[in-house]
């Protein structure tokens, strides 16, 4: 289970801005991105999210990643036999690098303009 899912987190997230919002917060930067060892849509939108990007725009590519991407990668960890075709792989050679492209970009923007800035 992933640490942000535990109570005891949670628990001393709300005790800090009960009772220590004078204090500098700590955050460890290591655990900040879980990818959970296999990137779902789920995990692909909590990461987008975790970065402050809007995920408006990957909404459509949910199905991408739970079927192109992890099941077929699925199928390659756990030793079944896939046969790809060239232009299959250009196609989805090109929707990964669009996708990695749009992320570039998003990052590359959200801290031109400060989003990473806490807005009080």
């Amino acid at each position: 289970m992933a640490l942000s899912k535990k109570a005891e987190v949670s628990i001393a997230v709300v005790d800090f801005f009960r009772n220590k919002m004078n204090e500098r917060a700590e955050i460890l930067i290591s655990n900040s991105i879980d990818t959970e060892s296999n990137l779902s849509s789920v995990v692909f939108k909590n990461i987008v999210l975790t970065l402050g990007i809007d995920y408006t725009k990957y909404e459509s590519r949910a199905n991408f990643i739970d079927i192109s991407l992890l099941k077929v990668r699925n199928c390659i960890a756990h030793g079944a036999y896939l046969q790809i075709g060239g232009e299959d792989y250009r196609v989805l050679a090109d929707e990964v690098i669009m996708l990695l492209r749009w992320i570039k970009n998003d990052l590359e923007n959200s801290a031109s303009a400060d989003g990473f800035k806490v807005k009080v």
